[in-house]
This record gives C-alpha cells, sequence and structure tokens, in this order.
C-alpha cells in the first residue's frame, strides 16, 4: 500500500489531468518548478513534468537521481546524461506517449516565448496548448497538509517577532531590525525568509514595500512598520505589524490605526464560501472612505498564499471568483500618507465551510498592544 505522503500527488496529477483533458488536450507538460514540485513533492529544481492517461513522468537529471528516489517513490523519472539536452529528451517522450497531432498542454503564463517556440519545433506533428494557469487554479484551494504548513510557518513568523520586538533599542537601523528578524525566523525553524522583509520608520512606511536602510532608526519616528513571513515545508506566511514606538503616541496615530484595524475586522467578517473575492475587497474600501481615508488605501485587500508568497487569485476590485473552503487569502488594508507614514495590518485567513479562520488567531494587533518598549 503506497505511503499516504504521497497519494495526494497522485490525487493531484488526476485533477489536473481531469481539467486538461476538459480543454482538449491528451497531455499536459509542467516546466514551473513551483507546479512540479506541487504535483510531485520533487524539492530539486531544472525538472519538468509530463502527465498524461498513461503515464507521468519527472524528467531531470542525474544530480537527482537519488533525490527523487528519496522523495518521489514509486514515480517515473528519466534522469538526462550529460550531453542530452531537456528539449530533445521531453520531444521524444512525446513521440513514445502520443499518437501524431495530439494536443499537448503547457503553461502559458509562465513559459518563455524562446522555449516554447524551440518545443514546437522539435515536437513536429503535436499542437501546443497554451493553457491560463492549469496547476494555480488547483493550488488555490489547499488540502490539510497545506494549511498545516502554513499554520507551522505563521506560529514561526509571531514567535520570531515576538522574540526580536523586545530586544530592540532606538538607535538599531530598520535593517538592523530585519536582520535580527530574518535570523529569529531561521533559528525557529524556517527554512528560509518568505520574502525580503519590509521594515519602515516613520514617513518611509507610506512606501508599502520599502526596503529596510541602515539610516533609519526606530527611535526617528512614533511607528514602525513590519511586513516578514516565513516559510516551513515549502509554504509560506505573510503578515504585517505595526508597532508605536512612543509612549504617548499623537491622536492621528491611533485614529489612522484603528480605521485600518475597524477596515480589517469588517471584511474578515465579511468572509464567507460563495462570496466573490471583489465584494470583500470593496467592505473594507467602504469602511476607509467612510473614514475619509479612501484614496489612501492604494492596492489590493489582499492575495493568494501558499507555496508562493503572492499565490493566484485574491481580495481585489474586479476578481469576481466565489470564495471557496480551503483558500487561504491575506486581508491587508493600508493607509498611505506622504510625509507621515503608513498603516497595513495583515494576517492570514482561511476560508472554512462556515466563514473563516484568522490562521494568526491570537497575534496582537489591537492598538494598546503594539507599542515597543525602547526605554
Amino acid at each position: 500500500m503506497a505511503d499516504h505522503k504521497y497519494d495526494k500527488y497522485e490525487v493531484r496529477r488526476e485533477r489536473l489531468l481531469a481539467a486538461v483533458q476538459k480543454q482538449g488536450c491528451q497531455m499536459i507538460l509542467v516546466t514551473n518548478f513551483t507546479n512540479v514540485s506541487y504535483l510531485t513533492g520533487f524539492s530539486g529544481d531544472d525538472s519538468w513534468l509530463l502527465v498524461s492517461p498513461k503515464n507521468t513522468v519527472l524528467v531531470s537529471d542525474t544530480r537527482y537521481t537519488e533525490q527523487i528516489m528519496h522523495e518521489c517513490p514509486g514515480l517515473n523519472a528519466h534522469c538526462r546524461v550529460m550531453g542530452e539536452d531537456m528539449i530533445s529528451t521531453v520531444s521524444k517522450l512525446f513521440r513514445d506517449d502520443l499518437p501524431k497531432g495530439a494536443k499537448i498542454g503547457i503553461e502559458g503564463g509562465s513559459m518563455t516565448v524562446v522555449v516554447r517556440d524551440t518545443l514546437a519545433d522539435a515536437a513536429t506533428g503535436f499542437t501546443l496548448v497554451a493553457l491560463s494557469d492549469p496547476v494555480e487554479i488547483l493550488r488555490e484551494v489547499k488540502d490539510e497538509s497545506e494549511v498545516s504548513a502554513i499554520r507551522k510557518a505563521i506560529t514561526c513568523a509571531c514567535r520570531a517577532f515576538n522574540a526580536v520586538r523586545h530586544t530592540v533599542e532606538p538607535w538599531h537601523s530598520e535593517l538592523d531590525f530585519s536582520r535580527e528578524l530574518e535570523c529569529a525566523m531561521l533559528k525557529l525553524g524556517s527554512q528560509e525568509r518568505a520574502f525580503p522583509s519590509i521594515v519602515a520608520v516613520g514617513a518611509r512606511a507610506a512606501l508599502p514595500h520599502a526596503v529596510p536602510t541602515s539610516t533609519a532608526h526606530l527611535g526617528d519616528s512614533e511607528l514602525l512598520l513590519v511586513d516578514w513571513g516565513a516559510k516551513v515545508d515549502s509554504y509560506m506566511s505573510d503578515l504585517t505589524r505595526v508597532l508605536i514606538t512612543r509612549a504617548k503616541p499623537t491622536k492621528r496615530l491611533r485614529s489612522l490605526y484603528n480605521a485600518v484595524l475597524k477596515a480589517q475586522k469588517a471584511a474578515i467578517d465579511f468572509i464567507k464560501p460563495g462570496i466573490p473575492c471583489c465584494e470583500v475587497d470593496a467592505v473594507a474600501r467602504g469602511v476607509l472612505t467612510d473614514a475619509g481615508h479612501g484614496k489612501a488605501f492604494s492596492h489590493n485587500l489582499g492575495h493568494g498564499l501558499g507555496r508562493v508568497v503572492h499565490d493566484r487569485g485574491g481580495f481585489r476590485v474586479g476578481n469576481k471568483t466565489l470564495l471557496k473552503p480551503g483558500m487561504v487569502i491575506t486581508v491587508e488594508p493600508g493607509i498611505y500618507y506622504p510625509d507621515w507614514g503608513g498603516i497595513r495590518i495583515e494576517d492570514d485567513i482561511l476560508v472554512t465551510k462556515k466563514g473563516c479562520e484568522v490562521l494568526s488567531e491570537g497575534f496582537p494587533k489591537e492598538f494598546d498592544d503594539m507599542f515597543l518598549d525602547m526605554s
């Protein structure tokens, strides 16, 4: 009996093949590494995957022979030797598996034009059909093992943040904070940072994707915005908090912070299966507009989260995709005022059968919990 750990990959491939066949293709060639890993459990790179009714073949090279046997037992693999190029190998596998004239799906959103054209020249007699996000659509809905990994990544990120916030000093720079935070995540089990951390003091927090500097120091302003995430078991977390660095913050800071928090809570309370993603965005946007900050909310409310930080889908204007149980999406309203700063509060949300679950539930975000003691 096969190990259940690997059964999930077979189920994913079966679902993918069914979707591809509905579009008239007899095979799909998966070249996006994230998708190859999602469908096989293989953690190497430079590898493609062919999936057809007759066969599934992972095409890699001899660097990974032993690794594939360990990570993907039972999966057919062709490990190329030196001098055996990928295009020729895959073209031969097409001919071995399919009749002339067959349609082969490719990942239109990620395969380059050069690779597509080279492959088409080598695979004469077959038709390459560019499909739109065939694997990413499957990845939108997470299974229990994926949600478990995201929970671990969130726990790691939260623990690291709590450890660092109690050790910083006013003279520490944004870059100091960023490095300490990312080091703490690694020590606590993160494979790597999920993305380059955003750490921004004061007016620099008006830059939604501010790059930490060594010249801006934590004691320079009354607010510090931190956007960070961990990666555990190949899945990401993504959180944002604003720390208050002065014992007596201004009324403006308190007012803006609570407006963003109110918008976030309203959006989260609205989430449930069957709701179009754009309507969740509209709820948060409406709260901030009513508070007079609508024009200062300059980005989407949230994005899908999984094996990549910005996964497919999310809460944005115009996205009419209906929410389904198993989707994991960030909720991160923000308002930004040049020469003053910005406020963004972000949590990772799981859509459930009856509503949603805040996967980062319990991680403080009320205004009075965000003071940074640097006395």
